[in-house]
């Protein structure tokens, strides 16, 4: 019986395959697949064909009502939540998956746009990002733990404020837009928390922001000192000086006193008759000397 449902199966989705949307005729056709698959025996489950239903469901929809590519992603990912929803019987858990397709599609989208060389920022996917993926988990904890539990929403601004903190490297300016946005003291501790300790994390992993990483691939390196960096540029043709005075290694100790007697800063430079550099002479080699001097 398994293998008669395997064959039915797969003439099914032979001859039902259709463009690179999902369309309802797929969903349909799954859907019917799944009800021989189970019913013919095979060790399969219910739940994967119901989210390819849900989803196929909401794309048809999404394609009905004419909708933007962005609202029809966000469609696309409550067709999935409802059908996990549905086949669990888990409302809140259907949501969390919802969500993190969304969350999945939204990086996978911003990766590519970025790597793609559209022009863009990275600041509004930020807090989208951490917004849906601490929502998500703030259902969860209010399903499983309702009497420790926050409002999801206060997860869901929370970790806005963290993910948004960490990419741009700025959590100070996080916080007091958070502030500023919200007028609440308590919202604004939370996020000050979450943003803090989302820059430790991420400082102790040795990640960087998205604008560093950004200088670094052109060659700018900001973390290190501005000294560092300073020093780096320049060269030492631009910092020497050419201010001293040339001494042939035969003149006498007086020649050395006369000099330094009337600039007690000058660089004395000791050469021989062709002019190559021997050494330099200051008040702690003429000290030598003189002690020499007395010794013999």
């Amino acid at each position: 019986m398994p293998i008669l449902g395997g064959l039915v199966v797969g003439l099914l989705v032979r001859y039902s395959r259709a463009g690179a949307r999902i369309p309802l005729k797929e969903g349909i056709v799954a859907g019917f697949g799944a009800i021989i698959s189970i019913g013919s025996g095979a060790s399969v489950g219910r739940q994967g064909p119901a989210v390819y239903i849900g989803a196929s469901f909401a794309s048809w929809l999404g394609q009905r009502l004419k909708l933007s590519r962005s609202l029809a992603l966000t469609l696309l990912g409550c067709g999935v939540a409802a059908a996990v929803s549905a086949s669990f019987n888990a409302p809140i858990a259907g949501a969390a998956v919802g969500a993190l397709a969304l969350i999945s599609g939204k990086i996978a989208a911003t990766s590519f746009s970025l790597g793609s060389g559209f022009v863009g920022g990275i600041f509004s996917p930020s807090p989208f990002i951490g917004a849906m993926t601490c929502g998500a988990f703030g259902l969860i904890a209010a399903s499983v733990m309702p009497e420790l539990s926050s409002s999801p929403g206060f997860y869901a601004i929370a970790g806005m404020g963290a993910v948004t903190g960490a990419v741009l490297g700025a959590p100070i300016s996080i916080i007091l837009i958070v502030f500023e946005l919200t007028g609440s003291y308590e919202i604004a501790i939370v996020v000050m928390v979450a943003t803090a300790l989302a820059a430790v994390v991420t400082g102790q992993m040795g990640a960087r922001s998205f604008f560093l990483l950004q200088l670094l691939g052109r060659g700018l390196d900001l973390v290190e000192s501005r000294a560092a960096g300073l020093m780096q540029d320049i060269h030492v043709s631009q910092i020497m000086s050419r201010n001293f005075t040339s001494l042939n290694a035969n003149a006498g100790i007086a020649e050395i006193k006369r000099i330094l007697s009337e600039d007690h800063d000058a660089d004395i430079v000791v050469t021989d008759d062709a002019g190559r550099l021997l050494g330099m002479v200051g008040f702690a080699e003429i000290r030598s000397g003189a002690a020499l001097a007395r010794n013999n």
